[in-house]
């Protein structure tokens, strides 16, 4: 369970956990990208 909070007065519950959801795929996206460009030093690449 979660507790997310909003200063969106028109925000239902649905909206907010959906908006939240989409932000961490979003920022999963950048880090995997992000893994791609730049590998960790003395790791072989996958």
């Amino acid at each position: 369970m979660y507790l997310l909070a909003t200063s969106g007065p028109d925000l239902t519950a649905e909206d907010a956990a959906l908006g939240y959801r989409n932000l961490l795929e979003a920022e999963r996206g950048f880090r995997d990208r992000k893994a791609e460009l730049f590998p960790a030093a003395g790791v072989p690449p996958a």
